[in-house]
């Protein structure tokens, strides 16, 4: 279900997509599922962004909240990551539509997330099962090339197809990890891989050192743990 969840000021938002993106409120992770939500966006009837929403991200960015999500024209190949701004610091109040987020090359992308590095953002994206990083001018703009950090080379990586996909960033002191998603989402084996930041500069791809065996992955009980998100709790 590409869940997202953030939390601020005492409380956790869960971003959704229904096609409607919709953000819910809850004092208690446990109760995201439950409380109420509003929406926030609803797409088009038609056009380049009006199907297939998929994986919302809510990030506050320099004092308003940006939602990150995939959509395309019916056709999944047609994919590619839009963004929506806040017009307050409510993630609850209103939001414009931003526009497509891309470079040049206007490939089709998937799964965008937000790295803040160093003052710099990032924008980290999915496509044609490979990850890639790009830096960005502002937090609806990408100011240059994206540049491969990741494929699927693993084993663990090309059940069904090879695949990486779905890169969330997590930050622990000093060390900057993305933690991605890898093999195919239909399967049992989808999984969780991790890269870790090792070189000075996060646009080059040899400063991303990528773990041998997968970091979360199915058990007798659980299966096709994928695609994550990072929170904190109350203390």
């Amino acid at each position: 279900a590409d869940p997202w969840v953030t939390r601020w000021r005492g409380s956790y938002y869960y971003c959704l997509a229904e096609p409607h993106i919709r953000i819910a409120r809850a004092a208690r992770l446990q109760d995201i599922a439950i409380e109420p939500a509003v929406t926030v966006w609803t797409p088009p009837p038609t056009g380049t962004y009006s199907k297939n929403i998929w994986a919302p991200e809510l990030h506050y960015l320099k004092g308003k909240w940006y939602v990150y999500f995939a959509a395309d024209d019916g056709s999944m190949t047609n994919h590619h990551m839009y963004v929506l701004e806040s017009i307050t610091d409510d993630p609850h109040g209103a939001y414009t539509f931003k526009g497509k987020i891309t470079d040049a090359s206007d490939g089709n992308a998937i799964d965008g997330t937000v790295m803040e590095h160093e003052g710099k953002l990032y924008f980290i994206d999915a496509c044609n099962g490979a990850l890639y990083i790009a830096p960005m001018s502002n937090a609806w703009s990408i100011s240059g090339s994206r540049t491969c950090i990741a494929r699927a080379t693993y084993p663990w990586e090309l059940h069904q197809c090879p695949v990486n996909e779905g890169p969330e960033v997590l930050k622990r002191g000093d060390k900057t990890f993305i933690i991605y998603s890898a093999s195919g989402s239909a399967g049992d084996d989808y999984c969780l891989g991790r890269l870790t930041l090792t070189g000075a500069n996060v646009l080059v791809a040899g400063s991303w050192a990528k773990h041998p065996t997968p970091v979360f992955s199915k058990n007798p009980l659980v299966f096709g743990p994928g695609h994550a998100s990072f929170t904190t709790s109350p203390d």
